[in-house]
């Protein structure tokens, strides 16, 4: 797709009067002087053809031209106007030789200038043509070139460039099996001979594009394989593997693995650094980290394959609570002290109990143990023929109980003269009070299924008469209680006594296909008859 180039040229082109009408004089002239005005002739050329660029290369500035900065070479576009009697607009192209062709005034040569020294040797030489011309000359179009990129990057070669491009763009794309490495040596080698050492690192860490030059024709980007490295651990901004520079001091390492920031705020006072002392042998330094930062760490010079450490303040300005749901006046999250607060603490906290809270029911969770919990999600998800027997029987332990369950007496703990002291709390404690169940709830095989009154004192069987007894299917052997509190299950004869809220589940029998039954013993027999067979008759 062609690039059409519009210039100020046309605009005044549309605003002056076409050729052949003249120009009215909005004021009077004095006498003798009121005549039509000549012509001023308006020339706009476009001196090269705005052909479609190359593939790739279309570059985005990130900051406005620097005219004394910008220096014009072979194929940059420029706009020139030539301003006097005569108006005169020109888009034109620097040549290979670095010049630029105008009408009746030749090559004028501008390679290897900036733009200031370039707009004043062209108005130095149009007005040789042009008297008393203004000239203004104005990059159109930054140039389009080749540099290369060589050594350790997946597919070395020349890459398009321009005045704009910097070197961090020309990178390959980060490899995440690398992603830790930070690029810190790299090579910008001029065509004159030159070459510059760049840290992308610091770029990369503080936005700094001192850190980020631009590139320039024929330059080779030289990125050298990893070889001896430095390694930063711990509570600074950046951890990670770094490219050794050699002469860098452990301050400078310190002001790149932080961004050119302070530490963490959570970061420790002490600073270690270890450095390999021949064959296994290591050297450990200790520093306070103004010592690091200070004349100290500025004189202390890192060899290849050192550690730097910077610990952790442990739990550092963590904020310490615990959570009360259901049936409490304000239910919320509130502040604790570990072992210190209480459980009635929270509750005060809370406002209290509601009257249809039941501290039957009651729980307080503990947050897990993620070590553990991470083992016991290992077995649920691992097929059971594939578990050893005490596997199975910790996964059947697990299905049935929560060990993050905080065993409470709530109506001990909350009944007069009781210590407040007795239950505290721990960072992530959530304690649930739910609304309270009246009665005993009767389930299953039974007349009348429902919540029955509760009586202290009375049996299961006798709860499963006031819901009109069992039925005819029903399995009375197999009858089970879910407590009220946890909902742990019980069998008949685990149950003490049963308590307002709890469940009783009368299961129902399970029907039997006796002649399937016998179908399958039949065929087992029969087979275990026919091999015990055979083995009689290969012994004789």
């Amino acid at each position: 797709m062609k690039r059409v180039v519009v210039s100020l040229a046309w605009l005044l082109a549309i605003a002056l009067p076409a050729p052949g009408l003249s120009q009215q004089i909005p004021f009077p002239l004095p006498e003798g002087l009121d005549r039509e005005l000549p012509e001023r002739p308006v020339e706009t050329q476009i001196l090269t053809s705005p052909e479609a660029r190359p593939p790739g290369a279309e570059f985005l500035a990130d900051r406005m031209i620097d005219r004394s900065q910008y220096v014009l070479g072979a194929s940059d576009r420029v706009s020139i106007a030539i301003m006097g009697y005569t108006d005169a607009f020109y888009q034109v192209e620097v040549s290979p030789e670095g010049l630029v062709l105008l009408p009746k005034v030749g090559g004028i040569p501008v390679g290897g200038l900036n733009l200031v020294e370039a707009e004043r040797r062209v108005a130095a030489r149009a007005r040789s043509v042009y008297p008393a011309a203004d000239v203004d000359l104005a990059l159109s179009v930054p140039r389009t070139f080749k540099v290369y990129l060589a050594g350790d990057v997946p597919d070395p070669g020349p890459r398009v460039a321009s005045p704009l491009t910097r070197v961090s763009e020309l990178m390959p794309e980060r490899d995440p099996a690398t992603e830790a490495r930070q690029i810190r040596n790299v090579f910008v080698v001029r065509a004159p001979g030159d070459t510059l050492s760049i840290d992308l690192a610091r770029f990369r860490h503080t936005g700094d594009l001192r850190f980020n030059p631009t590139v320039l024709e024929g330059d080779v980007v030289l990125v050298p394989g990893l070889d001896e490295t430095v390694r930063v651990y711990g509570r600074v901004f950046f951890p990670g593997e770094y490219e050794y520079r050699p002469g860098e001091t452990l301050a400078d390492l310190l002001r790149v693995a932080n961004g050119y920031r302070s530490f963490p705020s959570n970061a420790h006072d002490v600073i270690e650094v270890t450095r390999f002392v021949g064959k296994d042998e290591r050297r450990f330094f200790e520093f306070r980290r103004a010592e690091a930062m200070g004349e100290t760490g500025e004189s202390f010079v890192l060899e290849p394959f050192d550690a730097v450490y910077v610990p952790a303040v442990a739990n550092y300005k963590v904020q310490r609570t615990a959570t009360v749901e259901g049936e409490v006046l304000l239910p919320g999250t509130y502040p604790i002290r570990p072992d210190t607060t209480t459980v009635r603490d929270l509750v005060e906290m809370a406002g209290g109990f509601t009257a249809e809270a039941s501290l039957v029911s009651a729980r307080l969770v503990r947050s897990r143990i993620g070590a553990r919990e991470e083992a016991l999600e290992a077995l649920q998800m691992t097929p059971p023929e594939f578990l050893t027997e005490d596997e199975r029987r910790i996964l059947r332990v697990r299905q049935t109980s929560d060990p993050s369950n905080v065993v409470i007496d709530f109506f001990e703990l909350f009944a007069e003269g009781q210590s407040p002291y007795a239950v505290t709390l721990q960072d992530g404690d959530s304690l649930a009070v739910p609304r309270e169940r009246e009665g005993v709830t009767v389930l299953g095989a039974v007349l009348e299924p429902g919540i029955v009154l509760f009586e202290p004192g009375l049996s299961i069987d006798e709860y499963v008469g006031r819901a009109g007894g069992y039925t005819e299917k029903a399995d009375e052997g197999d009858v089970v209680v879910l407590k009220a509190k946890l909902e742990t299950r019980l069998e008949r004869d685990e149950v003490a006594a049963i308590e307002v809220g709890d469940t009783i589940v009368v299961p129902f029998e399970e029907e039997r296909d006796w002649w399937r039954t016998w179908q399958v013993a039949s065929s087992i027999t029969t087979g275990v008859l026919s091999l015990v067979l055979s083995f009689i008759a290969a012994t004789r």
